[in-house]
């Protein structure tokens, strides 16, 4: 059985909640395609197991929250969190200094773009929290990118 029949499955019997929590987990760094999730999430909501329009607010929610979360654990704990080992096998040395070479050249357009990587996300959003991007502005650059990502769906 493929990801997306899998996922279709899960959300078919678990509904908005586990839309969420995949979500959620992809923002966290699992290797699950979000993108692959959003899809399986507009399938069961096309097929009328689930409200479309709500399951907008869920996967939005999930997306933002997952990736808030990252954004926030760098804010909070710093160059600490460098540290955890679940952390540095995402974000190695070599990688860190090359997200933070690209935060130098092109600013916020790093967040952006990082909706669009998703092997990059989670460390571009801890790196971003760590480097102290703005807390207001790091929501209203990933918003436009995921309503982006998502048009083309």
């Amino acid at each position: 059985m493929d990801l997306f029949s899998w996922l279709e499955l899960i959300f078919i019997d678990y509904g908005y909640v586990a839309v969420f929590i995949v979500l959620l987990l992809c923002g966290f760094g699992v290797p699950i395609p979000e993108d692959v999730t959003l899809v399986a999430g507009g399938v069961i909501a096309g097929l009328g197991h689930a409200n479309p329009h709500f399951m907008v607010v869920v996967a939005l929610a999930g997306v933002l929250i997952g990736d808030g979360v990252m954004f926030l654990a760098g804010r909070i704990f710093g160059y600490r969190i460098l540290r955890l080992k679940w952390v540095a096998r995402i974000i190695t040395r070599k990688r860190y200094i090359r997200i933070k070479a690209l935060f130098t050249k092109y600013g916020n357009w790093v967040l952006f773009i990082a909706r669009f990587l998703p092997g990059l996300r989670t460390p571009i959003y801890i790196t971003s929290g760590i480097t102290r991007v703005s807390r207001n502005r790091a929501p209203m650059i990933t918003t436009p990118a995921i309503r982006s990502s998502w048009i083309h769906m």
